[in-house]
């Protein structure tokens, strides 16, 4: 019992020096900022890119795979109309 007292009373004693000092430590880097600083508006403007980066990478897709789609069904739609009776294919 005695040992499990000397071990709380160092834990105590190692951590309460630092909770001391580190009573105005900032939780994240805008914190400490003032708001007209350069800084605070860079770090907003990169988190801003940061969530529109992938939004724009699946928009990107989404356009693609759409114009193929619909190139796709173009073709299908000429072929169909102009040869309506397919000819077999040539061993060439």
């Amino acid at each position: 019992m005695k040992r499990i007292l000397q071990t709380g009373y160092l834990a105590i004693s190692a951590v309460l020096p630092i909770t001391l000092i580190a009573r105005n430590a900032d939780a994240c880097a805008m914190c400490g900022l003032p708001p007209s600083d350069s800084a605070s508006h860079a770090f907003a403007v990169s988190v801003l890119f940061m969530l529109a980066a992938p939004y724009t990478v699946l928009m990107i897709g989404a356009v693609v795979a759409f114009f193929a789609y619909r190139n796709g069904c173009r073709r299908r739609a000429a072929l169909e109309s102009s040869d309506p009776v397919p000819q077999p294919l040539s061993n060439r």
